[in-house]
């Protein structure tokens, strides 16, 4: 069941074909601050999404919804998934200096082949669909909230 909140949204996705760590996996919109919200540690089998809502409610209990404590900017900002462990810091996915602007109701992320924008179809906790030309837009049902509502999808 997906929340009624219009909160933007990051999928981590592990495309396989062995299980996945979140451990020391942080997501920030800071360049100076880059373990601004840890993810909780989950064990993501192939295949699997985890999907946070980048609300500002900053909530990490692994068995609930997670929330990061930023939300992100309609107009484009930086964001990054960064390892950290000890002293070493490393960038795992980002968009820098800053994702594009996002429009209501459209879906933007990664698709399977690696090319980045607008998908032809929203997939929450499922594989994305391919990059479509701008202009060519999957639209959201407000009637029945459909989640595609929230604006960022997919990134990682």
């Amino acid at each position: 069941m997906w929340p009624t909140h219009l909160s933007d949204w990051i999928e981590l996705y592990n495309p396989g074909p062995k299980i996945a760590s979140t451990s020391n996996l942080f997501l920030t919109d800071e360049t100076e601050n880059p373990t601004k919200w840890p993810v909780p540690e989950i064990i993501m089998e192939p295949n699997q999404a985890v999907v946070i809502f980048a609300s500002g409610k900053d909530r990490q209990n692994a068995n609930a919804e997670l929330h990061t404590n930023f939300k992100l900017g309609a107009k484009g900002e930086y964001l990054t998934l960064i390892h950290s462990a000890g002293s070493t810091t490393e960038q795992v996915s980002f968009f820098g200096p800053r994702y594009p602007k996002q429009e209501r109701g459209i879906s933007f992320g990664l698709a399977p082949e690696g090319s980045t924008g607008t998908l032809s179809v929203p997939t929450p906790g499922g594989r994305n669909t391919e990059v479509v030309m701008w202009g060519i837009w999957a639209r959201c049902n407000s009637v029945t909230r459909d989640p595609c509502a929230n604006r960022l999808f997919g990134l990682f």
